[in-house]
């Protein structure tokens, strides 16, 4: 079960992109994103810091689990899918990056 840490953080990142506003007009994957992100306001006082947290911390969360659990498999085949996840998540971080980047932009 140590193994499959990095599952949690890239559930995580599935989450993320589902309840991200572009991505679903889902009401309860907004609902929730939406409770998160003012939750996370009242916690750390700062708009733009909560904003961050979610999204490049959770990437790089999944990145690092990810890359704990390709380090820590035997199985062939669970490499293979935990390299996949490592690129995903990758991607997602430089996707999410790309999204802050324009919105400090913006403000």
């Amino acid at each position: 079960m140590k193994k499959m840490v990095g599952i949690v953080p890239f559930l995580l990142l599935i989450w993320l992109h589902l309840a991200y506003g572009t991505f679903s007009k889902m009401s309860v994957f907004h609902q929730s994103f939406m409770a998160i992100s003012n939750f996370m306001d009242r916690v750390v006082q700062n708009n733009l810091a909560s904003t961050l947290i979610l999204f490049l911390g959770i990437p790089v969360l999944s990145i690092v689990g990810c890359c704990y659990s390709l380090y820590n498999v035997k199985s062939n085949y669970q490499k293979i899918i935990f390299g996949v996840l490592v690129l995903v998540s990758i991607i997602s971080f430089g996707f999410f990056l790309l999204i802050t980047l324009m919105g400090l932009a913006n403000q």
